[in-house]
């Protein structure tokens, strides 16, 4: 009878873990990385500092640093600050949290997205570009909890979030409790 070489889950590289968990969401990837306490890389959460947690855009308020009001005819989003990820490398997954709102009546427009590669997010009734890595729209009328994840591409150099309030006037869009963690492998050098 031939022997076969045997192969213990302790003695595989961490790298393997990682990419297999990189072919698993969030919430997978966090349970695998606790199958094995000696084997499998464990996972961490590190908050990223956001420069903005809450902010409102609409006909009533004025744009940030500026005696501008929101033109009406704008059905542009706003770029509204960018994400500051430290070593893509090792991050899994990003997840951002908040809460939001359009203007309470009318039709829904408002929009949330992460951005890569200075790509801008879609204007109103726009296709969403490869590049729109996650997102949520239209806006709800009544104060809602809000989740985006994404895994992050090694070859992106930003990543950014942008906000669209809509066109056609009487439009606003406020988001705020706004917080974002990276969760990374915590891998030995």
């Amino acid at each position: 009878m031939a022997s076969h070489p045997t192969c213990h889950f302790n003695t595989l590289p961490p790298s393997l873990f990682v990419t297999i968990s990189s072919f698993l969401s969030l919430p997978d990837a966090l349970h695998f990385s606790v199958t094995s306490k000696t084997a499998v890389p464990s996972m961490s959460s590190s908050p990223v500092a956001l420069a903005s947690t809450d902010h409102t855009w609409g006909y009533h308020t004025r744009l940030e640093g500026t005696s501008q009001l929101h033109d009406a005819e704008r059905y542009s989003p706003y770029l509204w600050q960018n994400l500051p990820l430290a070593s893509l490398a090792t991050i899994h997954s990003v997840r951002i949290t908040g809460k939001w709102r359009d203007q309470g009546w009318g039709n829904k427009k408002g929009m949330i997205s992460v951005t890569k590669n200075g790509t801008p997010a879609p204007n109103d009734y726009s296709k969403w570009h490869p590049n729109v890595v996650c997102g949520l729209e239209p806006a709800p009328h009544d104060e809602t909890s809000f989740t985006l994840t994404f895994t992050p591409d090694a070859s992106a150099t930003t990543y950014d979030i942008y906000c669209r309030v809509g066109g056609g006037g009487g439009h606003s869009l406020q988001v705020h409790s706004v917080s974002a963690v990276a969760y990374c492998h915590d891998l030995e050098t």
